[in-house]
Parts: C-alpha cells; structure tokens; sequence
C-alpha cells in the first residue's frame, strides 16, 4: 500500500512541475552572427560553387535547407532584411547565445599516394577518379580541365578549401608529380561511376 501512495504522489508531482516555455528563434542580423550560428549547428559554410555569403534573395539571411543534399550547409543572404522568412524548403538557423565559437577547419583526408596508386592518364579515367574519391568536378571559377601546369595530371589539395575538388591539367606528362600542396588522385579499378548532377541551392 505504502509502494502505491509513493509512485501516486509522484506522479502527481510530476505533472504539477511547469513545462518549460521553449525558446524562440532569433535571426542572426549579421555575416559574422550567421557563421557563427552554422558552425554551432555543425553545419557547412556554403556548399558546392556557392559561398558562404553572397546575395541570395530579400529576407532570407541566415539559413539552410529542411532537406536534401544543402541540408548541411548553412549561408548568409546579404540581400535585404536579414530576419524575414527564409521561404520555401529553406529554414531559419537561428542565433547562439554568449561568445560565438571559432569555427574549426575540418580537414579531409586527402587521397594519399601509395605505391599501388596509378595515375590517371586520360581526362576520361580522371574525372573517373574525381568521381569515386567524392570530389567537385572542378571548383569556383576553375573549369574540372584546364592547362593548369606540367606534370600535374589528376590532382586535389591536401587541405584548404580547394581540398574538396579535383581537377585534370591538359599540360605535359600527367603522370608526373603535382606539386605543392596538390596530391595525386589515383585512377580507379574497374568500370568509371556514374557523375550524379549536384543541385543548386
């Protein structure tokens, strides 16, 4: 009986205790308040082509997508007011309380040579390789081909923001060396992957 008088009064506890109001969601009205709010959320900066800041629409200001492959990226919209509604699949990332974190960089593994790793030689097996590694087919105003220098064939960036991207330089021997910080993406065995077309935000 003792037992019953015990789980009742706690529940009765329980439901007297007050729900906590939740918190609205504040619009960063800065650059620097939005990045700080993406990296709290553990979103990227920018996705794809598109950079981090740029003039997106009226209104939207901080945001990223409810959804789909940009659901991970947050960006700043420059244009107008920066606590209007985002619109459409785009949600509001909202402010973070006290200091702003300082973003980190998270470097990704480069593709490291290995003494199995065979360059590609043709643009064709390259941008296989690009494919199957999870690169960008080039990146910002850099075309994927280009006569980029002499002996760097199939290539990445080890770290920085360029070391997302992969790129085919037409120039000299392309199994040479890439040099600098740029290493080698190594061909792929077996039939080329498919490219799959990246949505635009």
């Amino acid at each position: 009986m003792a037992a019953v008088i015990a789980v009742l009064a706690a529940a009765a506890l329980a439901a007297a205790q007050p729900t906590p109001a939740p918190v609205p969601c504040v619009s960063p009205e800065t650059e620097a308040e939005c990045r700080a709010a993406v990296v709290a959320e553990g979103l990227s900066e920018g996705c794809g082509n598109f950079a981090f800041s740029g003039a997106y629409g009226s209104g939207r200001g901080c945001y990223t997508y409810g959804s789909g492959s940009w659901a991970s990226c947050g960006f700043w919209s420059s244009s107008g007011n920066p606590t209007g509604e985002p619109g459409g699949s785009r949600v509001r990332v909202c402010a973070v309380d006290g200091p702003a974190p300082v973003p980190q960089p998270t470097p990704r593994p480069a593709p490291q040579p290995t003494p199995s790793c065979v360059s590609p030689e043709t643009e064709a097996e390259c941008r296989a390789a690009v494919v199957a590694e999870g690169l960008s087919e080039g990146c910002g105003n850099f075309a994927f081909s280009g006569a980029y220098g002499s002996g760097r064939g199939c290539y990445t960036y080890g770290s920085g923001s360029w070391a997302s991207c992969g790129f085919w330089s037409s120039s000299g021997n392309p199994t040479g060396e890439p040099g600098g910080s740029r290493v080698r993406v190594c061909a792929v065995d077996g039939p080329a992957p498919v490219p799959q077309p990246t949505p635009r935000p």
